[in-house]
Parts: structure tokens; C-alpha cells; sequence
């Protein structure tokens, strides 16, 4: 029983469009897989999948204040993004799994509040 609990646990397989990155006692290891089976420690070594492929997500509503004060919410913008490889294992190391929030999503909402506190509302809707 035990044996069959190590093999099913040390097996996983990586999605097309991903890659496997590799946690190891909760340290982010240098190695990340691509698609096929693999195997890992089991117990101590936990895989997880991160898309590389083009990825078109929908933000969040942003709220924004123009110049006049007039509070407008912008709804579903959408972004898309991509991760180089070679990008990805010093992108998690700073910023965790949750990097693309971080350096685009927050980013561009922080942009647009910035945009359209310098301007009027006619300005943001109709001249800009």
C-alpha cells in the first residue's frame, strides 16, 4: 500500500501550453519540465503547472476618480500576457506564482487611476 501511495504521488503530468516548476521541502528548484509524464520525490517535492502560452485574462473592475471627482469603475479590460522560459524561474523567485498580477494587472490599473486623476472626465471619455 505504501509502495502504490509513493508511485502515485511521485507521477504527474504537464499540461500543453505549461510547464512544470518544482518546489523541493518548499524551496523553488532551477529545473521546470515540459509536457509529458514525469516523475518526482514523492512527499517532499511539490509540481506546479504554470501556463507559458499567450493567456487573455479579464482584470477586475478598476475604479477611478478623474480631476472634476466624477468616480467612474472600468470594467473588463482584458490583458494578454506571456512568460518567456527562461524568464519564468527568476520571475517566481521575486514576485511568487502570482507574478503577472503583480507586474501587469496592478500596473495597469495603477496607470489608468493615474491617467485619468490628471484629466477630466470629458477628457478621459472623449479628447484622450
Amino acid at each position: 500500500m505504501v509502495s502504490v501511495t509513493c508511485l502515485a504521488d511521485s507521477i504527474h503530468l504537464i499540461q500543453e501550453g505549461n510547464v512544470g516548476v518544482y518546489y523541493k521541502n518548499c524551496a523553488l528548484l532551477d529545473r521546470v519540465s515540459q509536457v509529458r509524464i514525469h516523475m518526482c520525490a514523492p512527499f517532499v517535492t511539490k509540481v506546479l503547472q504554470v501556463t507559458t502560452r499567450t493567456e487573455t485574462d479579464t482584470m477586475e473592475p478598476v475604479r477611478c476618480i478623474s480631476k472634476d471627482g466624477i468616480q467612474n469603475t472600468f470594467y473588463k479590460i482584458q490583458v494578454m500576457s506571456r512568460i518567456k522560459l527562461n524568464s519564468l524561474i527568476p520571475m517566481i523567485r521575486l514576485f511568487g506564482v502570482d507574478f503577472k498580477r503583480m507586474l501587469i494587472y496592478d500596473r495597469i490599473a495603477e496607470e489608468l487611476r493615474t491617467f485619468c486623476a490628471s484629466r477630466e472626465i470629458d477628457q478621459v471619455y472623449n479628447t484622450e
